[in-house]
C-alpha cells in the first residue's frame, strides 16, 4: 500500500515498535515512530496525546512526510486520543486500507474549517 500511495523518496515515519522489517519502502525513506535522535525505536510509547503530538510534529519539522499506522497499531487512536484527533484534524488522510493500515499526509495542514 504505502508503494502506491507515497511518492519515491519520500520519507515515512511507521508506528513500528521497533520492527524494522516496517520500514523496508522500495525507494522511500523509513522511520521508527517513535524513534530517539539515532533513529533507533524509542523502546516506549508516549506518555500520553501531548507526548506523541509533539514527537510528531519535531520528526515532520526533521523532514517526515508521512505517517503509516499499521492495523496492529489502530489502538493508539483510540488510546491517545487527542493525537489521533490531531492527526484527522491537520492531516490529509491518503490510504485507509481496513486490514492492512492507515497512511496520514504530513505534507500539508488541512485548511481549517
Amino acid at each position: 500500500r504505502v508503494r502506491q500511495t507515497v511518492p519515491p523518496k519520500a520519507t515515512v515515519m511507521v508506528l513500528s515498535k521497533g520492527d524494522s522489517a516496517l520500514l523496508r519502502f522500495n525507494g522511500r525513506i523509513g522511520w521508527h515512530f517513535p524513534r530517539q535522535p539515532n533513529g533507533t525505536y524509542s523502546g516506549h510509547y508516549p506518555a500520553n496525546s501531548d507526548e506523541a503530538i509533539q514527537g510528531l510534529e519535531s520528526l515532520r519539522r526533521k523532514g517526515a512526510q508521512f505517517l503509516v499506522v499499521p492495523s496492529t497499531a489502530r489502538w493508539w487512536l483510540a488510546h491517545y486520543v487527542d493525537f489521533g484527533r490531531h492527526l484527522q484534524s491537520r492531516y490529509e488522510l491518503a490510504a485507509d486500507v481496513a486490514q492492512s493500515c492507515l497512511i496520514f499526509d504530513l505534507r500539508a495542514r488541512k485548511a481549517k474549517r
